[in-house]
């Protein structure tokens, strides 16, 4: 690999590594926004969401991960290509390429463990069926709580603002099908009522 060549492919990954660091912000804002204005909305819609929110940060563990051994064998091509190679250093470029080959086996191996514990279901079902670590049947209540923002909640014990949530979007939910039943359907239904009156 020549200097053009090798100057191409750090501009190049340097370049992909960007592109997905501004995907990954905007999926973050994207998600972090409807979480906020997410009152009003179902509670499927609002789990999806959060599991969104998730998702977007196991995977910009998975980028940082990325982007340090691509610094890091960036600067091992760099070395050899400009420095090594031209000075002839053969026993040197040796040992540099079992360093980036050994970096590229500890990035394989490990890579999935910080993904796995970024997650709270992924740590979870890693705990139970690979370390075979079950919960404590211990309910431990916490006051103070933090969402998938990590915003700290302050949760009461009675539980009155999460039933009145769940009924508000109950009703919103109720609202929502009868907008969506057919104008048929809701006639025929109060016939058969009507009927059923008259007969007795």
């Amino acid at each position: 690999m020549n200097g053009i060549s090798l100057t191409c492919f750090t501009f190049g990954l340097l370049a992909c590594n960007l592109i997905t660091w501004t995907c990954l912000i905007i999926l973050y804002l994207v998600n972090r926004n409807a979480y906020k204005n997410s009152r009003a909305i179902p509670l499927s819609k609002k789990y999806q969401i959060t599991e969104n929110i998730r998702t977007v940060w196991v995977l910009i563990v998975f980028v940082v991960i990325t982007a340090i051994r691509n610094t890091i064998n960036i600067t091992i091509l760099l070395v050899y290509g400009f420095y090594l190679r031209p000075k002839n250093l053969w026993y040197e470029t040796i040992i540099l390429d079992h360093v980036m080959h050994l970096t590229i086996a500890i990035y394989v191996l490990l890579y999935p463990l910080p993904l796995i514990f970024s997650h709270k279901d992924l740590k979870k079902i890693f705990k139970e069926n690979i370390l075979k670590i079950k919960n404590e049947d211990v309910i431990h209540v916490n006051t103070v709580g933090s969402n998938v923002l990590g915003d700290q909640i302050i949760m009461n014990f009675d539980g009155d603002g999460y039933f009145r949530d769940l009924e508000h979007q109950w009703e919103v939910a109720r609202g929502q099908q009868r907008q969506l039943r057919p104008n048929w359907l809701t006639t025929t239904t109060s016939n058969r009522v009507g009927n059923s009156n008259e007969a007795y």
